[in-house]
């Protein structure tokens, strides 16, 4: 499973399936305030510490791609991309 994850705006994060995975849709799900949006065809989670640690954790051991700018902005995702 592989999905990239991006900042949609100030307020949520955007995450993108590479390849369909119903196993993935049951992952994200298991987010609180997640939010599918078919015109983007993204989820979107907010923007907080709690959902980037929530969203890590629900998708460990898969290929995440993490934008430039996200990683620069939550120490969260560098925390992740450093162990």
């Amino acid at each position: 499973m592989e999905i990239e994850v991006f900042i949609r705006n100030d307020a949520t994060l955007a995450v993108k399936f590479l390849v369909f995975d119903k196993e993935g849709i049951g992952r994200i799900r298991s987010i609180p305030g997640r939010r599918w949006h078919p015109e983007e065809t993204i989820w979107s989670i907010p923007y907080t510490l709690l959902a980037a640690e929530q969203l890590l954790a629900a998708f460990a051991g898969c290929r995440i791609h993490i934008e430039d700018q996200l990683l620069e902005e939550c120490y969260v995702f560098q925390d992740w991309l450093g162990s």
